[in-house]
């Protein structure tokens, strides 16, 4: 009875070549059964968008695993099989929309032609991985008792948390959820360091807050939120509604496959509404950046370090909220993770590192093109960097022939495929840095200034402090990498070299329109460079916190530092995710946390707060009109709405380009034959917006053309007018 017992609480997994080959062919066989079965009728809830899931994100990468010959890590297997199948999904898309056509077929993704052509695709790598690798044989003893490990549970039972809490949020506008669950999570790196989560379990626990605090915000309400993927919206769904990318449309976002080519693809296989592949399933990818990061900061670092160099990357608000809103870049940054991951591995040969970088390089470039162009200069400035070393160490990035590989690349497709309009952001950029030199400092043309002196509120100036601090820190850490100490004796040195680049891109943010172009801001930039920057700032302030108890104790207390430290990025994710904010009923837009009380907050001082708010969500009344007015309305020969409206919900759910629609303000001049559209924030507010949030005026403005004009569709927060005369 024991035996049996032993046998079932421990299990072997056999993660043989063939036993792979066949959980690949068994996946696939469940595909096309699941596709089979909706033909008749039968529609399995739930069971096609997990096992679809999993076949265009796993399938794929772990066949080319196989194919490479590479047996790395469980968590570097996770990672290298999520970025390779999310390369052959887009670019074997990309070849079938622009292949099928030459063949007579006009409508090449649909989803009869993409579940043949994936399908394809699967038992070709099945068939090249048994030839390649049939003879090798992996497993490992699977402990039950461990997988019921209460850290186990815990980290698993985070994302459970977040997504219990924003539908809690949806259905009955209480945040009490997810305050639980925001100070539930800035207790873990506490319960790290003083050893209650075991240190093999810290990959989970990682990847469970990153995924508890995306969801805490991607889940809420039951519509795409933010501005920029509005546009990744529309660009997409014109690819599910025509079944055919047309590349001749001269826009930046439809030239990244990690929009046009992934999301539908996602949408079509996983029957899956577009909505739905923005809020679950990029977020998903993206959740493993930050296990990426925690492998690589592990590899130089101790494990306590490495997770609280996670936990300040996940904390920093960017990471939770704008990127969000940025489809194109969430698949990117996984890519440039993809990029570091390989210099981290010894055991590879230089033919499977080099495939690896390319393949990913590639990826980059097709995915988005302020990341692509920010790694570009990267490139270049660190292979100037490298030269200057004395010391000559393995080199894979930053290379005379890596350099040159991707720099041709990127021009090319930027140059050739996009038609040059991408192209030009950079050349742009360059030159408004060039001009603007003369106002260096002017709090008006840099972000970073701008942030660094406009007033707050004593809340937001502890904020701003300890944003401060964990800056210093950072600058301690590069300063003790530059002197060469001991802390970074195991740093490679790429790694190095990224993160004196990082340090300094942080403050070129001080350059006039550095960071104002339409690329980037500046909290996307710091973003990026946390990548890098995350460990040096936690070694930086272990250094500053240990040199304080030695001066105080005569002897070093390292382990009081990183418990010290532990604390301070606890308090840090407090402040960076509202939930101080929120508590002490200061200034707050969070989607999540605060939406109850600015959408009940009234008055001109409350003003600047629901303009904010309302400038990234979009309520379902919104919703409701945008969808009529393009289903039922002809064409007429404008449609008037506020800048947000604009760019946002008729971009999304009205199919409108910003450009098709025109900008309604007070002295605007009306056309015949128009529709003036009005979102729930000017209807029911009274408050319309201009070209930024600090421009609004009142509705009543304008309420001699609605009176001249006819009320077609009204829900109760939104309207429509129509205007059959000049005004």
């Amino acid at each position: 009875m024991a035996s049996l017992r032993t046998r079932i609480l421990r299990t072997r997994i056999d993660l043989s070549t063939k036993k792979v080959l066949m959980l690949a062919l068994v996946i696939q066989i469940a595909i096309l059964g699941i596709l089979g079965l909706k033909q008749l009728g039968i529609d399995l809830l739930g069971v096609r968008q997990i096992i679809g899931f999993f076949y265009l994100c796993f399938v794929p990468g772990l066949l080319i695993l196989r194919i490479l010959r590479l047996h790395v890590s469980v968590i570097e297997t996770t990672l290298y099989s999520v970025g390779l199948s999310i390369s052959v999904v887009m670019f074997s898309g990309a070849l079938i929309n622009f292949l099928y056509p030459l063949l007579g077929i006009s409508k090449p993704i649909s989803e009869t032609l993409l579940v043949i052509s994936y399908s394809a695709i699967v038992l070709t790598l099945v068939l090249l991985g048994y030839l390649r690798d049939k003879d090798y044989s992996r497993s490992f003893l699977l402990d039950i008792n461990k997988i019921l490990h209460p850290a186990v549970l815990f980290s698993l039972l985070l994302p459970i948390l977040a997504t219990l809490g924003a539908l809690y949020v949806n259905l009955n506008d209480s945040n009490i959820l997810l305050l639980f669950l925001l100070a539930t999570i800035s207790l873990t790196p506490i319960l790290v360091v003083y050893d209650k989560i075991p240190l093999q379990i810290l990959p989970l626990t990682v990847w469970g807050i990153s995924l508890a605090l995306l969801f805490h915000n991607s889940l809420i309400s039951k519509y795409i939120w933010g501005v920029d993927i509005n546009s990744e919206y529309y660009f997409a769904n014109l690819v599910n509604i025509n079944h055919f990318l047309d590349p001749s449309i001269q826009e930046n976002v439809n030239a990244m496959f990690s929009v046009v080519i992934l999301a539908p693809v996602f949408s079509i296989i996983c029957d899956v509404s577009l909505t739905w592949v923005f809020k679950i399933i990029y977020p998903l990818l993206f959740s493993f950046i930050p296990l990426g990061l925690y492998q690589i900061y592990r590899q130089q670092t101790d494990d306590k370090i490495a997770f609280v160099s996670c936990f300040f990357f996940m904390s920093f608000f960017t990471f939770f909220t704008e990127m969000l809103t940025l489809a194109r870049q969430e698949i990117a940054e996984l890519y440039l993770l993809l990029l570091l991951l390989p210099l981290f591995n010894m055991n590879m040969n230089n033919w499977q590192r080099k495939a690896l970088l390319i393949t990913f390089a590639s990826s980059l470039i097709v995915s988005h093109y302020g990341v692509s162009y920010l790694f570009m200069l990267y490139i270049i400035a660190g292979l100037f960097l490298v030269l200057l070393l004395k010391k000559v160490e393995r080199i894979e990035l930053f290379t005379p022939a890596f350099a040159s590989l991707y720099i041709i690349a990127t021009i090319t497709y930027y140059i050739h495929v996009t038609r040059g309009s991408i192209f030009s952001i950079g050349v742009g950029l360059a030159k408004n840095i060039v001009m603007n030199l003369g106002d260096l400092f002017n709090p008006f043309t840099s972000h970073l200034i701008y942030y660094m002196t406009r007033k707050l509120s004593p809340l937001y100036e502890v904020f701003r402090i300890l944003n401060y601090v964990s800056t210093f820190f950072s600058c301690i850490g590069i300063i003790t990498l530059l002197l060469k100490r001991k802390e970074f004796e195991n740093f490679n040195v790429e790694f190095k070299v990224l993160s004196v680049l990082s340090f300094g891109t942080y403050f070129l943010c001080f350059l006039p329109w550095f960071s104002m172009g339409a690329s980037f801001s500046f909290t996307r930039i710091y973003h990026l460079t946390l990548f890098s920057l995350s460990p040096m700032s936690v070694i930086g302030g272990k250094i500053i916190i240990d040199m304080i108890f030695k001066s105080i104790y005569r002897k070093s207390k390292s382990q009081l530092a990183i418990k010290g430290l532990a604390l301070f990025f606890a308090i840090y994710l407090l402040f960076s995710s509202s939930f101080i904010f929120e508590l002490a009923g200061d200034y707050s837009t969070s989607i999540s946390l605060s939406q109850r009380r600015v959408k009940e907050s009234k008055g001109l001082e409350n003003i600047m707060t629901r303009i904010a708010f309302y400038n990234a969500y979009i309520p379902e009344d919104d919703v409701f009109s945008a969808r009529w007015l393009a289903k039922y309305w002809g064409n007429p020969s404008r449609v008037y709405a506020d800048v947000p409206a604009r760019y946002n919900v008729l971009t999304s759910y009205g199919s409108m380009l910003h450009r098709e629609t025109c900008e309604l303000e007070k002295n605007t001049k009306v056309a015949d034959n128009s529709i003036i559209f009005l979102r729930r924030f000017n209807y029911l507010d009274g408050i319309m917006i201009g070209p930024s949030l600090s421009n609004w005026w009142n509705i009543t403005e304008i309420q001699h053309i609605l009176d001249k004009g006819n009320m077609i569709y009204c829900n109760g927060g939104s309207a429509i007018y129509y205007i059959d005369m000049y005004v």
